[in-house]
């Protein structure tokens, strides 16, 4: 159905909504804007009216983006692109670059960021130390199971123990560290 063929109550709706929805930031006010005019013109007038009343308020519905949107001055210099790539490349690599001195600065660049929510920020600074941790406790069981397994005295290693549960701890702990900087990037992009 076209606009000329709305009923009044459609048109009357829309033009409350974006009242409503004039302090919402655009984008966000856009698409809800668009969604609700694209699903009210493809019902029958009876149905579209009846869509109307599920919907609701608009001021209820302007009410809701707001709160899901990000206050304008979140958008400071530490939620910038800018900000949010350098942040999340210091996670991903920034300890191959400045050993375990870039991965710390890259975890505060996060935390101080208000680009990330509360979960994000925790899993991105639990996630990699815990994969080093499963990756040193794997190979410690591993180690002592083989050396039951070829009945060697407990002083002889196959394999420097120490030397192998490091150097795979810290493998696991920087690809989980490229893992995590890549996807908080990913989950800070989508926002933007």
């Amino acid at each position: 159905m076209s606009s000329t063929e709305q009923p009044v109550e459609v048109a009357a709706y829309l033009h409350q909504l974006d009242v409503a929805l004039a302090d919402v930031p655009k984008s966000t006010a856009g698409e809800i804007r668009l969604g609700i005019a694209e699903e009210l013109a493809s019902l029958p007038p009876d149905e579209a009216r009846d869509r109307i009343i599920q919907l609701g308020d608009p001021t209820f519905i302007a009410s809701e983006a707001r709160e899901g949107a990000e206050p304008p001055q979140a958008r400071s210099g530490l939620s910038s692109r800018v900000y949010v790539i350098v942040a999340s490349l210091a996670v991903a690599v920034g300890g191959l670059i400045v050993p375990i001195v870039g991965w710390v600065v890259g975890y505060i660049l996060v935390w101080l960021s208000p680009a990330w929510r509360r979960w994000e920020k925790v899993v991105a600074i639990v996630a990699p130390p815990g994969a080093g941790l499963l990756i040193a406790g794997y190979f410690t069981i591993a180690e002592l199971q083989s050396r039951a397994a070829m009945a060697l005295p407990s002083d002889q290693l196959v394999l420097p123990l120490a030397s192998v549960v490091i150097w795979n701890a810290t493998v696991a702990f920087a690809l989980a560290n490229l893992a995590i900087g890549v996807w908080l990037l990913v989950r800070a992009l989508r926002r933007q």
